[in-house]
């Protein structure tokens, strides 16, 4: 800030300095009750150190558990990729299957209204 400009804010500085007049007895007054929590904060401080150093453990052990995730999520996505590319073939084959099942039926002579010897006494 150049001289002028200082000189210019002085107004404006002079203009404040009742407001912080007024302000500074009750600051004044606070400054015991504030003299006596620092003690108890003090204390406290310690403890919250400790808190925070547990909470970083955890914030640690959180990340490692969402990058073993996001790799069972990426080998998912590779079986569900994997699966996809073989429902064509699979597809391709249900004809087949489907031709062959009357045959298959026709194997066991239960599936055709009673088992064997049930139709042998008809």
């Amino acid at each position: 800030m150049s001289l002028p400009e200082f000189a210019a804010s002085l107004p404006e500085f002079a203009v404040s300095l009742p407001e912080f007049a007024v302000s500074l007895p009750e600051f004044a007054a606070s400054l015991p009750e504030f003299a006596v929590s620092l003690p108890e904060f003090a204390v406290s401080l310690p403890e919250f150190a400790a808190s925070l150093r547990e909470f970083a453990v955890s914030l640690r052990e959180f990340a490692v558990s969402l990058r073993e995730f996001a790799v069972s999520l990426r080998e998912f996505a590779a079986s569900l990729r994997e699966f996809a590319a073989s429902l064509p073939e699979f597809a391709a084959g249900l004809p087949e299957f489907a031709a062959g099942l009357p045959e298959f039926a026709a194997s066991f002579p239960r599936w055709r209204g009673g088992n064997a010897s049930t139709a042998r006494e008809r």
